[in-house]
């Protein structure tokens, strides 16, 4: 029993110790699976976001080619036909709104409203771009609209994304101002910013 008495500081001292070095084990493997968890989910993320905003590019792309086939004078080669237009048009929504799932599944709630709006931006210029006289005025006012949409969607993202180099500049986008409004465009978005 003496024996027992005498070696029982360092039997408690092992067990302590194995203990010890579980918990401290235990805890680096829970932070390391926490830390390979959010660098997948923001993986993901940013292949979503990336994915959306190549969609809606291409949904207001073709928004742009339609309003040039409807005698908008803007840099953008019209469809061939309204059968490809039609078809076109179709694959541009059904990818649309595809990837537009993966965005209110992983996006908080800044990007996925920033995301709304930045779409509803560009379904108001496609109810105006398949309207057979296109206002200029009033797609000038539209375009302004998706632009500032856009870099609000933009900043969402990395916000969320936590990319800290900063807010991105406005962009003009004057691509999609009609020949000879360009001035007119700069005057009025200098005054959106």
């Amino acid at each position: 029993m003496n024996d027992l008495v005498r070696q029982l500081p360092t039997l408690i001292g092992v067990i302590l110790g194995a203990l010890t070095s579980y918990l401290a084990t235990s805890a680096n493997e829970k932070s390391r699976w926490r830390k390979e968890q959010y660098v997948r989910w923001d993986e993901r993320r940013i292949a979503a976001y990336a994915e959306y905003s190549e969609s809606l590019k291409e949904k207001a792309y073709c928004y742009l080619r339609i309003a040039a086939g409807n005698g908008l004078n803007v840099r953008a080669q019209p469809f061939h036909d309204k059968a490809d237009q039609a078809q076109s048009s179709r694959e541009i929504e059904v990818e649309r709104s595809a990837r537009w799932e993966k965005i209110l599944l992983l996006g908080d709630q800044a990007v996925v409203s920033a995301a709304q709006r930045y779409g509803e931006a560009i379904f108001a210029l496609g109810d105006l771009a398949e309207t057979s006289k296109i206002d200029e005025h009033e797609w000038l006012r539209i375009v302004q609209e998706m632009t500032a949409a856009r870099g609000y969607f933009y900043n969402a993202m990395r916000h969320d994304l936590e990319i800290k180099s900063g807010s991105l500049e406005y962009d003009p986008m004057l691509s999609w101002v009609p020949i000879g409004l360009e001035s007119s465009f700069n005057r009025s978005s200098d005054s959106a910013k």
